[in-house]
């Protein structure tokens, strides 16, 4: 059975140049006369041609055989960089849901409803992934330097702790204490989280309705280098150019 497939296969592989070689031996010597010349030349003639022909081919094989073999590796290997770049984008995936990735969260300061003596601190993640191990700090901001800051400042501050977060819209966080003066001011929220550290400032004032509201600039880092995320509440009082009116009076 195997020896039949070998013969079979050898025949396959070799017709060609063997028919070629008798046709080359026989047009070669087809004017020669002599019987004993002719049959000593035409095995010569068909010999060469048939061992040259056969190296022809097999040369022929043997390229289309190595560029089988690399078309093959070609997609061995594509295949495993998919495979790879799959692998990696789930590890970042699955490091970025144990770690927080790049989300971060924004705040809002509004009055309680129900509430006159503090107000209302709302959050919101921003980005895919939750976040985990959180401290925000919430005070009041004094920008006009040391001396203007009240003693007990540091003593106000408040702390709020948050397992995890991962709400994609406004969720309430805790009561803050009212501004100072009663009207208006600037809070400086600073948030510690196990991806992340970073501050927002938000300026809260009165609207036409007499509650509190804020505008709100979350910063990429505590020296204020860069502002990824502005947010204005729509009562937040405006100025003539419709810009929120941050100042503080």
């Amino acid at each position: 059975m195997k020896m039949g497939k070998v013969i079979k296969q050898f025949i396959k592989e070799y017709v060609i140049q063997f028919i070629l070689a008798l046709l080359w031996a026989y047009f070669s010597l087809r004017n020669k006369t002599e019987i004993d010349s002719y049959l000593m030349s035409f095995v010569t003639q068909f010999s060469a041609a048939f061992f040259l022909l056969s190296w022809i081919f097999g040369q022929f094989l043997r390229v289309k055989k190595q560029m089988s073999v690399s078309e093959r590796l070609d997609k061995i290997l594509n295949k495993l960089e998919q495979v790879a770049s799959s692998i990696q984008t789930r590890t970042d995936k699955l490091s970025n849901f144990l770690t927080g990735g790049n989300s971060y969260i924004s705040f809002g300061i509004q009055s309680y409803d129900n509430d006159d003596s503090n107000l209302l601190l709302t959050a919101k993640l921003n980005g895919e992934f939750p976040m985990y191990d959180i401290t925000i700090q919430v005070g009041e901001s004094y920008l006009g330097g040391i001396e203007e800051m009240p003693e007990d400042a540091v003593k106000s501050l408040q702390h709020f702790k948050l397992d995890s977060f991962s709400d994609q819209v406004l969720k309430p966080i805790g009561p803050i204490r009212k501004p100072r003066n009663g009207d208006f001011g600037l809070y400086r929220i600073s948030v510690f989280a196990r991806n992340c550290r970073y501050p927002q400032l938000s300026y809260v004032k009165k609207g036409e309705d007499g509650k509190f509201y804020s505008s709100n600039s979350t910063y990429k880092d505590f020296q204020l280098s860069e502002v990824v995320k502005e947010n204005t509440m729509s009562k937040y009082p405006k100025l003539e150019n419709g810009m929120p009116d941050k100042t503080l009076k």
